[in-house]
């Protein structure tokens, strides 16, 4: 059986952080390749984004690090502190997220990593939900910002305006300050508000099942495991009823005998007073 490699923490979140850490690095492409100041607006400040996520990353496996050292210095947690910063060279840095992914999930084997996810599919479509939140976002906002920006009484004019109309669009907040003047634009809208609606429905959903499941636990005075603990208290109940029946039998093939013994003396024996 192969041995769990220490770095991985979860298959499904490392999936998760590889997959944004691709699509962080293709913006960066982008951002560099495109001459259009509105898409590399939005593109920079979705960039933003990932980098917070990121530095989160790296805080959370230095706290649950074994040895913190041993994560800076041997498993390159300064190439993920690196990659968090906004520094455009050290940005590219997050390629070796990607490879550190692919190394570990090699490591662990195919077969390990599917029945992972399998086990923990809740938190892996919670994460494929949070996901495609951010693609939404990032596509949502370049489109709306292409159909709206040149049309002569457009409100949304900057990436600004852009993220924040599609931001309080998938949120359904509405707050009516930005909205598109195009028909274009309109239509870009119901995509998202109609996305937005059943992606954060499903994150919602998600988080209050949890916290529900967790509560009933509690009430129950069960948790993780405590199944587990359950069956093995029952065993151990079972056994020690086996062990007091297999006494009492021995017991009474004694007294067996010494009635046996008593009667094969018979009435006039020594024994008999």
């Amino acid at each position: 059986m192969r041995q769990h490699p220490e770095e991985l923490k979860n298959v499904s979140y490392e999936i998760f952080i590889a997959a944004l850490s691709v699509v962080s690095i293709l913006n960066i492409i982008f951002f560099y390749v495109t001459s259009d100041r509105d898409i590399a607006g939005v593109l920079a400040l979705m960039d933003w984004v990932y980098s917070f996520i990121f530095l989160v990353d790296f805080i959370i496996r230095l706290l649950l690090a074994k040895s913190k050292a041993a994560y800076f210095f041997r498993q390159f947690g300064w190439i993920d502190l690196l990659s968090a910063t906004p520094l455009n060279w050290a940005k590219l840095l997050r390629i070796m997220r990607v490879l550190r992914t692919m190394g570990m999930l090699r490591e662990w084997g195919a077969q390990n990593v599917r029945r992972q996810i399998r086990e923990n599919s809740a938190a892996t479509a919670f994460l494929i939900v949070f996901f495609l939140i951010m693609l939404l976002l990032e596509f949502g906002g370049i489109a709306i910002i292409k159909v709206e920006s040149m049309a002569a009484d457009a409100k949304i004019t900057t990436a600004q305006d852009a993220m924040w109309f599609i931001w309080q669009t998938i949120t359904t907040t509405g707050y009516g300050d930005i909205v598109p003047v195009t028909g274009a634009g309109r239509l870009v809208g119901i995509i998202v508000m109609t996305a937005g609606t059943a992606l954060i429905g499903t994150l919602t959903g998600f988080l209050a099942n949890a916290f529900l499941a967790r509560r009933r636990g509690m009430g129950t005075g069960r948790g993780p495991g405590s199944e587990g603990t359950d069956h093995a208290a029952t065993l151990a109940e079972m056994r020690r009823l086996i062990q007091e029946q297999r006494q009492s039998h021995i017991e009474l093939e004694a007294k067996i005998e010494d009635l046996e013994r008593l009667l094969e003396k018979g009435p006039g024996s020594p024994d008999q007073r």
